[in-house]
């Protein structure tokens, strides 16, 4: 009898602490965030996540172009599509190439070369982690260097951030007007 309730007493403590071992990998479901909101880039996002479009950018300043492959998880597009916002925990990626332009006599074409970095955005509708320097304005933000894409390089999202997305503040700091898939 003893072993028997034992045995009980492991299954009960096994269920009580089944949650928070799914809540600390999940933070409310949150794929991609630790529980202290530090993001990681998914694995396999260009395989597993839909397309939704490119930006070509002509920085002003270093006078350089940028080529950007936006991807997010089939649900989120779903969720975008039939409501018109990014449900809690949409996640979007960014990858940033350098472009190629090269003259081939009957055009000039541009096509991405080697990839500078990715963005990855997190949707929190809810305001998990209101003192974080990665969260803010209904996002966390993070941005992997080609040479550490397991630890984000972004200290502060309000300083390094943002200023890119404030013109689209409108669509929830979003560029969507460049993904066909989500009209």
């Amino acid at each position: 009898m003893v072993i028997k309730i034992h045995k009980m007493n492991i299954i009960v403590i096994l269920l009580l602490i089944t949650p928070l071992f799914c809540y600390a990998n999940n933070v409310d479901n949150l794929d991609a965030v630790d529980v202290n909101g530090v993001i990681s880039l998914p694995d396999r996002y260009q395989t597993e996540f839909i397309f939704l479009g490119s930006w070509f950018l002509k920085i002003k300043e270093g006078k350089s172009n940028i080529m950007q492959n936006v991807y997010s998880r089939k649900q989120d597009v779903l969720s975008y599509k039939k409501n018109g916002q990014w449900p809690d925990g949409a996640i979007l990626i960014k990858e940033q190439n350098e472009v190629i332009e090269s003259d081939i006599g009957v055009a000039l074409e541009s096509y991405a070369g080697m990839r500078k970095g990715v963005f990855v955005m997190v949707k929190d509708r809810v305001g998990r982690f209101p003192n974080h320097p990665l969260w803010g304005n209904g996002w966390g933000w993070s941005f992997f260097s080609v040479d550490n894409q397991i630890k984000t390089t972004t200290k502060d999202s309000k300083k390094e951030c943002i200023h890119c997305h404030l013109p689209v503040k409108e669509s929830d700091y979003v560029f969507v007007k460049g993904y066909p898939i989500l009209h």
